[in-house]
This record gives structure tokens, sequence and C-alpha cells, in this order.
């Protein structure tokens, strides 16, 4: 008698926060290939990010959180996304990562915060 055992591997989801309007099958790319001016006022994670680099995050709130950031460029949208290119850790925020590229998979609008 033999007994087969199958193993179930847990799925990584990674998420993007921001106010960009983009489809899903769009490729979020980093700054640097958007053509934005880094030394700009407007240009705000010069100093903690690499502008080589898409951020990407397993925490949804932590994607929420910087949707929010941006809110006064358009619509804060939570993108479920497939990270193109190897990850890096990124030091400086738990449960985030970096990756040259993120292919978006779904899209989600973020709730109306309450005061």
């Amino acid at each position: 008698m033999t007994s087969k055992t199958r193993f179930h591997r847990a799925v990584t989801e990674y998420y993007h926060g921001t106010c960009a309007d983009l489809a899903v099958g769009d490729t979020i790319l980093p700054a640097t290939e958007l053509g934005l001016d880094l030394f700009s006022p407007d240009y705000t994670s010069r100093e903690t990010s690499d502008p080589y680099r898409v951020y990407v995050t397993t925490d949804v709130a932590q994607a929420w959180y910087w949707a929010l950031g941006d809110m006064d460029l358009g619509t804060p949208t939570i993108y479920r996304v497939e990270p193109i290119g190897k990850l890096r850790r990124d030091i400086l925020a738990f449960n985030s990562f970096s990756c040259r590229r993120a292919r978006i998979l779904a899209r989600s609008p973020v709730p109306p915060v309450k005061s």
C-alpha cells in the first residue's frame, strides 16, 4: 500500500500602493524609467529608496499607507502585482521588497479614510 502526500506551496501575494492610474496587465516602472526629476521636491523618496527599483510589499496595509501618501496626485489604489526580476529585501521597511519592475494582476481603490 502506498500513500500519496500532497504538498501545497504557499503563494505569496505582493502589493504596490500608489495614485497612478494603471490597468491590469500594465507594468509598474521605476522612477528613472518614468523620466521623473529625482531632484524635484515632489520626488520625496530620493533619500530612502533606489530610483532604479520598484517597491512592493506582502502587507496590504503597508500598500494602503503608501497609496494614501500620494493622495494629492490622484485616487489612491492598491495593486496586486507580480514582481519582475530578482526581489531584494528592503532593509528600511518590514515586509517590503524591491524589484526591477512589477506587472499588475489586479487593482482595488483604497477605501476612504474616516476622520
